[in-house]
């Protein structure tokens, strides 16, 4: 988990140094999965994830042109319940809890000024890893909404698509299997001043 933390602190301080003339803005960002975090039915065992909710603090720094760089702490907690069917007329369930930090790194671009202003993104997410679950720690992340102000404070509901790496394994009943979904996509409303 300390790798992909300082990854992300260095890329939010090498973009800070650089861009010290231009917009900070700060806030919060929330939200929920679309799809659920886990395959349903791998190597024999079944897993069900309850879709919670993702929160976490966002920065920004907004650059000329309609560009800006975006960097988020999200909080993602989730349940499994694995249920398993060894021989015929037995079965056993056991739930886990895990919880998942996301750290997205994105580029925004927006495509019109205004008061209203769509955008699209795309760039990285590093994941620290929970010690029992061992999920993918890099994805690939699209994205796109729209922002608006009321005030000082800018709203912008989007939705963001994460492509994640194939090592992701769960340990059931002493087995490492693969779990976790590759594709992810989430609902997320960003608050910033």
């Amino acid at each position: 988990m300390r790798r992909p933390l300082r990854l992300a602190t260095s890329l939010f301080l090498l973009f800070a140094a650089s861009t010290c003339a231009q917009h900070l803005s700060f806030g919060l960002k929330g939200g929920f999965p679309l799809t659920d975090s886990l395959i349903s039915d791998p190597g024999g065992y079944t897993f069900n994830s309850a879709r919670k909710y993702i929160i976490g603090g966002m920065v920004e720094i907004e650059l000329p042109f309609g560009l800006s760089v975006e960097g988020d702490v999200l909080f993602h907690p989730f349940n499994i319940k694995s249920l398993t069917n060894p021989p015929p007329g037995f079965s056993a369930s056991t739930l886990y809890d895990y919880k998942v930090f996301d750290f997205p790194v994105v580029a925004k671009y927006r495509i019109t000024g205004g008061l209203i202003r769509p955008y699209i993104e795309g760039g990285v997410t590093l994941r620290g890893r929970p010690s029992t679950l061992a999920v993918p720690v890099v994805g690939l992340t699209v994205g796109g909404g729209i922002e608006f102000k009321l005030a000082v404070v800018r709203i912008s509901p989007e939705v963001r698509y994460t492509r994640f790496g194939q090592d992701s394994l769960i340990v059931a009943g002493g087995n490492h299997i693969q779990a976790e979904q590759q594709n992810q996509a989430a609902v997320l409303l960003g608050i910033s001043f």
